[in-house]
């Protein structure tokens, strides 16, 4: 019996005409094996040599010279970098800033019922207090119901700050948080589909 390694090194064995039994068994534990398994360990170069038919989806793929994960999708048989959040897997939502606020240019994403993402932002003059708004979420972007988020606010030394997203999508401090001037808040909050 002899077998033959494909382009991601899953083998195919050979059967036998003396013992055809084993190898069909043999290649029934490693097709299982393949559909259980989904770890590739691969350069770059491999990575981006694969087609449809070599990976399942739902697979991390590991390239070994480069260090970065990669999660195989049914429109990606290459995968879509682990870590990443590209506009393509979710909707963008750009929130309002409140009055005397100012967002930085990064994105939240709509993504299977979850808000995503972080976003900075900053006071135009004073310290922010707990009856300022910083933002409010577009509709399609708002909880069901109250939520708490958390930001990392500064000047230096930073602090963790919870924040209350209102079904309204307002979102503002829970707490006085002294001294502070701007942040970055971050979103991981379920919102009706």
């Amino acid at each position: 019996m002899g077998y033959t390694l494909d382009d991601t090194g899953k083998p195919t064995l050979n059967d036998d005409a003396t013992n055809p039994g084993p190898a069909g068994d043999f290649q029934a534990i490693v097709d299982y094996a393949q559909k259980i398994g989904g770890l590739l360990k691969l350069t770059a170069a491999e990575r981006t040599s694969l087609a449809p038919g070599d990976v399942e989806t739902g697979w991390l793929i590991s390239e070994t010279d480069t260090g970065r994960l990669y999660l195989v999708t049914d429109s990606a048989p290459q995968g879509v970098a682990v870590g990443s959040l590209p506009t393509a897997v979710g909707t963008s939502v750009a929130p309002t800033a409140g009055a005397g606020f100012t967002l930085g240019s990064n994105t939240l994403f709509k993504r299977a019922g979850f808000l995503l993402g972080a976003i900075d932002f900053s006071k135009s003059t004073g310290t922010l207090s707990h009856s300022d708004v910083l933002m409010t979420l577009p509709v399609g972007s708002r909880p069901e119901f109250e939520c708490v988020v958390q930001a990392t606010m500064g000047p230096s030394p930073s602090q963790i700050v919870p924040l209350s997203v209102t079904p309204a999508g307002v979102v503002s401090a829970l707490v006085p948080p002294s001294g502070r001037t701007g942040g970055t808040v971050k979103f991981n909050m379920p919102i009706p589909m």
